[in-house]
């Protein structure tokens, strides 16, 4: 039977842990699910942006190259026809063709004076004014120089680059014809959708076809480069879309790293929750969050007509306000190898309480032992901090012992609640008569009190009646010499059967039911020392009001 009772009472307690904070594990397996895919969507968005960005990086480099070649090609030129400004056309006007006709990129050259053409290759020769031949360009700037424009006369929708240099009062002038630039820029784009813009100088801009205008939004790539010694500035954009195209391809190929890393993740949170869920780390955090407290039942001296001690019992209060049954984690705690850890923790508690306490010398303080701790070699050290806590308020420490399961060592048990009587600690038996080794214990460990379970005190149906059972306990303590306390009085009827065959205390319901710290204080004051008739009267008026 206590076997199958530890058993129900194991499989409610697992149902109370599972219950308890099943939402936040719910929650925690969600976050722990999405925290490799949030990793992986921000880790693949990083690695295609550096992607794209590395490889706009490449096409601006590639264009950049391409555009000084042409813009020193230009100025080698311009160099070389320097010395012929000032001379006559007809004698600068061979070189001028000879280079015209030699030079891959080069639409015109020219010798201007002002705004008058006085010599030029490649041109019409009734175009004889500068403003004629570059409409868009208003006006040569003095020294060196180079300029972007929209058009020339000869192809205005075709843009150009004017490298100018004076010399002495005449200004050398090579046009670099814009539709090389322009298959370039084209040529690049088309490679990966990219959107290109060339700048020379101060001109205007030259860019692939479909360039957008505005603003090309936070997710494109830009990539600039700049060259000082050519005032060549090469921007190439990397449009959204291409970023997104990118983002998608990377993150395909994160998708097994994000798997292997969710599954790892997950069979983590599932051993951590495996962890928390267990019996033994629920009781040790609760003992570390101050979950546990102690209720105390006074238990009442007939003879003496007040309260002679109290029984410490272990309540257990969640932090959510889930109150836990005694029966449910003092089981747990047996099965797992916890009860000695939570008796210490017992202790304590008793030693904060007893401080409060208004007690006179011979107060008696119960407290339960197992069986597992009865039979430790540790026991006496374990109990010696409390006992010196009880005897500096002359409180008297009351061991009881539970027969509910079997001590292991009967030696090493014997040893012990011996070694305890002599510091003057007493030893009771608890619920006697409904386990298995009820006379066993009698016969093998040093005891002064039996407590009969309240299964034979609730027998009692008439002060003449009989209880057989009850009263061959009562007997069987009398013939031992050893004082009875009768656990579960609940009623009138019960205690003047007890008081009738001298039971000397009783426990229960009508006397005092279990109680916090504070409220027994403000008990012992007010009832602690009155006879059980004026408690019981206060107690029902109490229930009344």
């Amino acid at each position: 039977m206590g076997g199958s009772r530890t058993l129900r009472a194991e499989s409610v307690g697992m149902q109370v842990w599972k219950g308890r904070h099943a939402w936040w594990f719910a929650v925690q397996a969600i976050l722990v699910l999405l925290a490799p895919a949030v990793l992986c969507a921000f880790a693949s968005l990083s690695e295609a942006r550096r992607l794209t960005s590395s490889q706009a990086d490449i096409a601006a480099r590639v264009l950049m190259h391409q555009a000084q070649t042409m813009s020193a090609y230009a100025w080698r030129v311009v160099d070389e026809l320097g010395p012929l400004a000032g001379r006559p056309c007809s004698m600068a006007e061979p070189t001028l063709q000879y280079m015209g006709s030699i030079s891959p990129y080069l639409r015109s050259l020219l010798f201007v004076r002002n705004d008058t053409v006085e010599c030029a290759a490649g041109v019409n020769n009734g175009m004889r004014r500068l403003s004629m031949l570059l409409p868009t360009l208003s006006a040569l700037p003095q020294g060196r120089s180079i300029a972007s424009v929209a058009g020339t006369a000869s192809s205005e929708s075709r843009p150009a680059v004017v490298f100018a240099q004076n010399w002495n009062d005449v200004t050398v002038v090579a046009v670099l014809d814009g539709q090389y630039l322009i298959d370039l820029l084209n040529t690049v784009a088309d490679l990966r959708s990219y959107h290109v813009e060339m700048h020379f100088g101060t001109g205007v801009s030259i860019h692939s076809q479909g360039y957008p205008v505005g603003d090309p939004g936070p997710m494109a790539q830009v990539r600039r480069l700049q060259s000082d010694d050519y005032a060549v500035q090469v921007s190439v954009t990397v449009p959204a879309k291409d970023v997104y195209a990118a983002w998608r391809r990377v993150a395909l190929e994160f998708l097994p790293a994000t798997l292997v890393l969710a599954g790892a993740l997950g069979f983590i949170a599932w051993r951590l929750r495996l962890r928390q869920l267990s019996p033994v780390e629920s009781l040790r955090r609760a003992m570390r969050a101050g979950e546990f407290y102690l209720c105390y039942q006074p238990i009442y001296d007939v003879r003496q007509g007040q309260c002679m001690g109290v029984e410490a019992l272990m309540r257990w209060r969640t932090a959510s306000g889930e109150d836990v049954r005694p029966d449910v984690f003092i089981a747990q705690a047996e099965t797992h190898g916890m009860i000695v850890p939570l008796t210490l923790h017992l202790f304590e508690l008793i030693e904060r309480d007893v401080a409060q306490w208004p007690l006179r010398p011979g107060f008696h303080v119960g407290v339960n032992l197992a069986a597992e701790h009865l039979a430790s070699a540790r026991l006496v050290s374990d109990v010696s901090q409390l006992r010196r806590v009880l005897q500096q308020r002359h409180i008297v420490l009351v061991l009881e012992i539970t027969e509910r399961s079997l001590v292991s060592d009967d030696d090493t048990a014997r040893r012990n609640l011996e070694a305890l009587r002599a510091t003057g600690a007493l030893v009771a038996i608890d619920d006697f008569g409904v386990g298995n080794c009820s006379l066993s214990y009698l016969h093998r460990f040093p005891v002064d009190y039996l407590k009969i379970d309240r299964g034979f005190v609730s027998a009692i149906e008439s002060v003449d009646g009989e209880a057989p059972v009850l009263d061959a306990i009562i007997a069987l303590a009398a013939r031992l010499g050893l004082q009875v306390v009768a656990e579960g009085v609940e009623n009138d009827v019960q205690l003047r059967y007890l008081q009738a065959r001298n039971v000397s205390y009783i426990q229960g319901y009508l006397y005092g039911k279990p109680m916090p710290c504070g409220n027994l204080v403000v008990w012992l004051l007010q009832h602690g020392h009155e006879p059980l008739q004026p408690v019981l009267s206060a107690v029902q008026e109490e229930v009344s009001a």
